[in-house]
C-alpha cells in the first residue's frame, strides 16, 4: 500500500471542501478503469490551528501555515507529478453519487485483491446481479399466476406458492441481460452489439450455474466477466437511469444518440480540415466502446467513404482497411 500526500493550491475553505467531496466522487470510477485502488480516508474534514498535521488524513491548513505533515506509517520519499492523473484522467471520470453504483464499484476494486479465479468470476457476476433489477411480467402473465395462485392454495405448500410468486417477475438471466443491452445502447453501441452482449452474459451465467452444481472443473471466462463488468460499470456510472426497469430503456436510447452526436460532430470537425467541402459525416463509432476516449473513431460520410480520426486528423480508409475492420465490427473490447 502506498500512501501519497497531496497538496492543492490555497483555496477558500468551501472550495476546498467541494474539491475533496467532488474527489471522492470521482475516485471510485478511477480506481476501476486503472486497476488501482485510489482511497481517500473517511475523516471529518478540519482546520488545522498547526502547521503540523496527520498526513494520512484530509487536513484543511490555513493559507499562511507551510503544511508539515506527519506519519505514523514508516516511510519513504519519492517525486510524483499528479498532474495528469488528477487534470486528465480524473476530470474524465464521471462524478458518482448513487448509492447502487457506489456499492457494485466498491465490490469491484475490492475483488482486483484476489488471486483465485473462481472467486473473481463470481465477483464480477455478482455485481451484475446486484445492478439488475427484475422486471414485472405482462399484465396477462401476471393475472394467469393470480389464477394459479388461488389453486395452489388448496394444497397449503408454502414453497409452491412462493415459487408462483417470483414467477411473477421476469428471470434474473432475462434482467441481465436486459442490463447489459441497456449499457450497450447507453455507450453509443448498437442493436447488434447489445444482441451480442447480452448474448455473452447468458453464457457467463450458465457458466456460473454450472459451477454451483458441479464445482471448479468448470471452465471460468474471466476475461469475459471482468469485461461485462466494466462495461455495465462504465454505462451506469454514466447515466444510473438505466438502472431503472421504468425509464431504463429510454435513458439507455438517448445517452447512445447523444455519445453517437458527439462522436459524429468530432469526426465532422476533423474531416473538414482535410476535405472542407465533402459529403456530411450520416454516423460514427468508437472502437473499442467501453472507453471511448481510447478508441479509434471510424465515420461514414453521405457518399458512403469510411474514414479513421485520430488526434484531430483523418484520412479516408482504403478497400483494405476497410475490410480489417470488419473483422471487428464494433466489439467492446
Amino acid at each position: 500500500m502506498i500512501k501519497q500526500w497531496l497538496l492543492f493550491d490555497p483555496l477558500c475553505e468551501l472550495e476546498a471542501r467541494s474539491l475533496l467531496a467532488d474527489l471522492r466522487t470521482r475516485v471510485p470510477v478511477l480506481s476501476m478503469n486503472t486497476g488501482a485502488n485510489f482511497r481517500i480516508p473517511v475523516h471529518e474534514l478540519h482546520v488545522s490551528s498547526l502547521a503540523t498535521y496527520d498526513g494520512s488524513l484530509p487536513t484543511l491548513i490555513p493559507a499562511h501555515l507551510t503544511p508539515a505533515p506527519t506519519w505514523l506509517d514508516a516511510t519513504g520519499a519519492c517525486s510524483w507529478n499528479g498532474k495528469d492523473v488528477l487534470e486528465t484522467t480524473l476530470a474524465s471520470c464521471p462524478s458518482v453519487t448513487d448509492e447502487r453504483v457506489l456499492a457494485a464499484l466498491d465490490l469491484y476494486i475490492a475483488s482486483q485483491y484476489d488471486f483465485l479465479p473462481r472467486s473473481l468470476f463470481l465477483a464480477k457476476l455478482t455485481i451484475l446481479d446486484a445492478l439488475a433489477a427484475h422486471a414485472k411480467r405482462n399484465a396477462v402473465t401476471t393475472a394467469w399466476i393470480d389464477e394459479k395462485l388461488i389453486e395452489a392454495e388448496a394444497f397449503c405448500d408454502a414453497g409452491l406458492s412462493s415459487a408462483l410468486r417470483n414467477l411473477k417477475f421476469e428471470s434474473h438471466t432475462a434482467a441481465i441481460r436486459a442490463l447489459v443491452r441497456r449499457a450497450v445502447l447507453s455507450l453509443g453501441g448498437t442493436e447488434k452489439e447489445a444482441a451480442l452482449q447480452a448474448t455473452a452474459a447468458g453464457r457467463l451465467y450458465a457458466a456460473r450455474s454450472r459451477l454451483s452444481h458441479a464445482g471448479s472443473t468448470v471452465e471460468l471466462d474471466l476475461g469475459g466477466a471482468t469485461q461485462l463488468a466494466r462495461l455495465v460499470l462504465n454505462a451506469v456510472v454514466r447515466n444510473p437511469s438505466i438502472l431503472d426497469v421504468v425509464g431504463g430503456e429510454e435513458a439507455s436510447v438517448i445517452s447512445g444518440l447523444r455519445q453517437r452526436k458527439q462522436w459524429i460532430a468530432e469526426a465532422e470537425a476533423a474531416i473538414r480540415t482535410v476535405q472542407p467541402n465533402g459529403a456530411a459525416v450520416v454516423d460514427a463509432i468508437r472502437r473499442p466502446l467501453i472507453l471511448g476516449q481510447h478508441g479509434a473513431l471510424t465515420a461514414r460520410l453521405a457518399d458512403g467513404s469510411d474514414w479513421w480520426i485520430g488526434d484531430g486528423t483523418a484520412r479516408r480508409l482504403s478497400a483494405e482497411d476497410i475490410a480489417e475492420w470488419a473483422r471487428f465490427p464494433e466489439a467492446f473490447q
